[in-house]
């Protein structure tokens, strides 16, 4: 049994973290400029097949969220049958490119605007 002391502490301990001001980077796991930085890579680049992976696999993961997203609202978001892995790398890639004012943004957010600005349901 626990007293009602130990309540009160996290209580308060619960109320004090709410105040706590969040870092940057609490809007999301990825920032678009962390994405951006991974896409963006140089064949050349010493890493460049493991971040050249984590910004497809990024992008993979958040277009299947879209996607699990989309069916449980009935259709909200329409990705073609034959598009590619490669077709959404680039989709996201040209919009982090073309809109440098939004990359401190939440990289999953991003990769969902780019998307449905691209593939838009009929």
């Amino acid at each position: 049994m626990r007293s009602l002391f130990g309540y009160g502490a996290l209580a308060i301990l619960a109320a004090g973290a709410m105040h706590i001001p969040a870092p940057a980077s609490a809007a999301g796991f990825k920032s678009g400029n962390d994405l951006w930085e991974d896409c963006r890579v140089s064949e050349r680049d010493a890493e460049y097949f493991t971040r050249i992976g984590r910004c497809t696999a990024y992008i993979a993961g958040a277009a299947d969220s879209l996607l699990m997203v989309s069916a449980f609202n009935k259709g909200s978001f329409c990705l073609p049958a034959n598009v590619t892995l490669g077709q959404l790398t680039d989709v996201v890639a040209g919009y982090l490119r073309d809109n440098p004012a939004k990359r401190h943004m939440s990289a999953s957010l991003l990769v969902g605007e780019a998307v449905l600005a691209s593939f838009k349901c009929t």
